[in-house]
């Protein structure tokens, strides 16, 4: 809500009837708003995660709502869709990859840490290893799709 004191916008807010902030640094998917394009943008991405298209990558100018419509896909989702939202455009590669591991769960933030002299193959192999267990995982006990 920019610089105001609390009293200032506790009254902003009274005085809109809004039972909470509807700004924050930290996009809300609660508060998305669901333009035509956005809705668009929404259903493409859910068809690329319901035909198993891998990696997708949204764009668009500053302040249009990337960040707010990944992460109402990502709530969208059903439990046993793995992803992984990358926010940092700047990552090494290697960082990619621990970052990648570690949103996957494959890895723990004191574990990423700890990988700092692995070699970016190491972390392909690791990353290829649980992609696989995770396909012969479903495979052999669910046989369902998306």
């Amino acid at each position: 809500m920019g610089g105001g004191s609390l009293r200032e916008n506790l009254m902003y807010e009274a005085f809109f009837g809004l039972n909470e902030k509807p700004f924050s640094i930290t996009p809300d998917p609660k508060f998305f708003f669901q333009s035509d394009s956005h809705r668009g943008a929404l259903d493409v991405l859910r068809l690329g995660v319901r035909h198993k298209d891998g990696f997708m990558v949204v764009t668009g100018d500053i302040g249009t709502g990337k960040t707010t419509l990944c992460r109402a896909l990502l709530e969208s989702l059903d439990d046993r869709v793995l992803s992984a939202l990358l926010l940092n455009p700047f990552l090494s590669e290697d960082d990619l990859l621990k970052v990648i591991l570690q949103d996957f769960g494959v890895i723990s933030r004191e574990a990423r840490r700890e990988l700092a002299g692995a070699s970016k193959q190491d972390l392909i192999d690791l990353l290829n290893q649980f992609l696989l267990n995770i396909d012969n995982y479903i495979y052999t006990n669910f046989k369902y799709n998306l």
